[in-house]
């Protein structure tokens, strides 16, 4: 992995680096927790989830009242945008609101791994963004799903190149959570993934495990979990903190849900969720307050 960073040109610029550092970049890390953000029941919005973003005080209170400790906010994505939050004003209320409810916040976008700055300033942006009551992200969490890199190689040099940079302004404190494909995935799809450097980087480690694409049935989502939380751990490490991302969640059903809340629970993972907020039912709710 060394030869490939070299190979691609990736290097760890110094915090002080006018092209990387945010203005007004003071990364105020001493109350943080690393990987505190990712533990307990978390909730996912996406850029798409319209009627999410058109209440976001609404939306924070609903799923306070489902049991969430931790907001996942994507504040970027590959479409094109005009700065490094997509909406930065709703972003605002949404910390504001979630603040009051005592939810933590956790920034989510994705990196196209293509070479350029704009991957590095998006997540530096989001751990820099203070809305004007003072709420802020109480950790970043890095999308790794973008293929737009044809070699598997370099894309994978890049991925832990920009892990890195984004370790060394934020400092060691600052929680970070690397958003990872599902340990059971096609030959195909990121088959250089560099799971246990990602594991030295983050503090904790969110695999994609939507069992939905591949197996139906409580069993066979009880089965798809835990194997997926044994593959990653053979990986990264027996240590590694995980939160378990499961769904999709439309097409989930109760009995399936189950599964996934018993493979959590006898996992011993950190946290864990599914996807998303807009495509959870209220059977799926009911099922999942047991994650609360």
């Amino acid at each position: 992995m060394t030869f490939l960073l070299a190979a691609c040109g990736a290097v760890e610029p110094s915090p002080d680096d006018p092209q990387v550092r945010p203005i007004g970049g003071v990364w105020d890390s001493s109350l943080r927790v690393p990987g505190d953000p990712f533990r307990g029941f978390g909730a996912w919005v996406d850029v798409y989830d319209r009627e999410l973003w058109a209440d976001p005080e609404g939306t924070v209170e609903e799923i306070a009242g489902r049991g969430v400790r931790t907001l996942y906010l994507q504040t970027a994505s590959t479409i094109p945008q005009k700065g490094p939050i997509r909406f930065p004003r709703l972003t605002a209320r949404f910390l504001d609101a979630a603040r009051a409810h005592g939810i933590r916040t956790v920034a989510w976008y994705l990196p196209k791994l293509l070479g350029a700055p704009r991957d590095l300033r998006r997540g530096l942006a989001a751990a820099a963004f203070t809305t004007s009551n003072g709420s802020r992200f109480d950790g970043i969490g890095v999308d790794i799903e973008v293929t737009a890199e044809a070699d598997d190689g370099i894309r994978a040099a890049r991925l832990v190149g920009l892990s890195r940079q984004l370790r060394a302004i934020v400092g060691p404190r600052y929680p970070l959570g690397a958003i990872v494909p599902s340990p059971i995935r096609g030959p195909d799809f990121w088959p250089i993934l560099p799971v246990r450097e990602l594991s030295q980087t983050y503090d904790a480690i969110l695999p994609m495990a939507y069992w939905t694409f591949h197996v139906s049935g409580e069993d066979d989502a009880h089965a798809y979990i835990s194997r997926s939380v044994r593959l990653l751990r053979d990986e990264a490490g027996p240590e590694v903190p995980i939160h378990v991302i499961g769904g999709i969640a439309d097409p989930a059903t109760p009995a399936e849900l189950r599964g996934f809340v018993r493979a959590v629970r006898e996992s011993g993972v950190i946290g864990a969720s599914v996807y998303d907020v807009d495509t959870t039912d209220e059977r799926g709710w009911a099922v999942l307050g047991e994650l609360g």
